[in-house]
């Protein structure tokens, strides 16, 4: 059901941290939700897991038919705040684009110093936002994330749309789960949620998607998260619709260790280890060709509105916190040991394509005209500490039809 904006702004808070360490001790959110604590608290936990907030001031102007400039960027929890917005404000390329689609974005986590992201880096640009809450994170983080000192404020953690255009109306449609986001270091209650937004933008409402697909799974069940998400673009009364996001087409089957080695093995027995990450760069064509097929389902274009030369992520075996996490989550031992002697031709670090945009009743810009010109994938400084992010932002400039 569309949410319509009452007001120009709306601010989600939450008084449930004094109750987290209590809710940690249950093993699972099944065993949790049938505690009297749950019970007590269900009806905040859900507001606050199904949250909006938004600021909605502003109205820039643009003539019909004029081209827009989309991106889409996985700012990996805003941890370098100031080097995204730097990136967003001095970047000429990113410095005028229209609609920024933006995951893994934290409002009140220590680890990325409590700030509201979506809200900072909105006000420093002079742009409308609107967050939709995905999690309420009951820990420091993940791997890598525990040597901060700060306690978490609101622990909020979603998806965030940023426009230089007024907001009409969103939706914030949950994904499929796969997996008790309870367990883990970074426990969290929740479940993924996209964020749909629509723009007026030259005289027309068009709608702008942001998501971001589950790691852990395997390609169908990213099909059926995306499938959620296209579906409902495709009833929208919108003239026209795009999606950005971090799909995470990394080409494995990531619900436990041993799916995920026996996916590598295969790759290693019947294609080689050089064709198997080749495949990395073009997911679309085998491996996760049942994700890219929901785009043909529900007409929309990817082919034109990415570079298909330029990888998005650079998986970096040797990479401290990635090295981590791979261990602990992906392959331990001699699983690890045997990956890492595969990747020494490549010095360990791979590019890969896992951030996506795709658009229906848009014409792409695939040559230059004029200020714009054909989808790109934007460099960032690769010597940069802290980085900016993991992932690469990506653009597309469009027209309505």
């Amino acid at each position: 059901m569309e949410f319509h904006f009452p007001s120009a702004a709306q601010q989600l808070t939450h008084q449930l941290n004094p109750i987290f360490d209590e809710i940690k001790t249950f093993k699972s959110r099944r065993a949790f939700q049938k505690s009297g604590l749950f019970r007590q608290y269900s009806r905040e936990i859900h507001r606050v897991e199904n949250g909006l907030e938004w600021e909605n001031h502003y109205d820039g102007e643009a003539a019909p038919g004029e081209a827009i400039r989309v991106a889409a960027w996985n700012i990996e929890r805003g941890i370098n705040l100031s080097g995204i917005i730097d990136t967003l404000a001095h970047n000429p390329v990113l410095a005028r684009a229209d609609v920024l689609l933006l995951t893994e974005v934290d409002i009140g986590m220590g680890r990325s110093g409590n700030f509201n992201i979506p809200r900072e880096i909105a006000r420093r640009l002079k742009l409308n936002y609107c967050f939709a809450n995905s999690f309420l994170v009951l820990a420091k983080g993940d791997e890598g994330e525990q040597s901060h000192e700060l306690e978490n404020t609101l622990s909020l953690h979603g998806t965030a749309i940023l426009s230089r255009h007024k907001m009409h109306a969103c939706i914030a449609p949950v994904l499929p789960a796969f997996k008790d986001y309870f367990g883990g270091l970074e426990k969290r209650l929740g479940r993924r949620r996209a964020l749909i937004c629509r723009i007026a933008i030259g005289g027309g409402l068009y709608d702008f998607a942001a998501g971001h697909l589950d790691l852990h799974s395997s390609p169908l069940q990213r099909a059926w998260q995306l499938q959620c998400i296209l579906r409902t673009l495709r009833a929208s009364p919108a003239q026209g619709q795009i999606f950005g996001g971090d799909l995470n087409t990394h080409t494995y089957h990531l619900e436990n260790k041993w799916r995920l080695f026996l996916s590598f093995l295969y790759k290693t027995v019947f294609l080689g280890i050089r064709a198997g990450i080749a495949h990395y760069m073009t997911p679309e064509v085998f491996f996760e060709k049942c994700v890219f097929d929901m785009f043909r389902r529900y007409g929309f274009d990817f082919k034109q509105l990415n570079d298909s030369s330029r990888a998005t992520l650079y998986y970096d075996i040797h990479e401290p916190t990635l090295r981590l996490k791979t261990r602990n989550h992906l392959l331990s031992g001699w699983m690890f040991d045997t990956a890492a002697r595969l990747l020494c031709p490549w010095n360990g670090r791979v590019p890969m394509r896992l951030d996506w945009l795709a658009a229906r009743r848009f014409r792409v810009l695939t040559q230059p005209c004029g200020e714009y010109g054909p989808p790109q994938v934007i460099d960032l400084p690769a010597d940069r500490q802290p980085r900016i992010s993991d992932h690469l932002p990506i653009v597309a400039d469009v027209m309505p039809l």
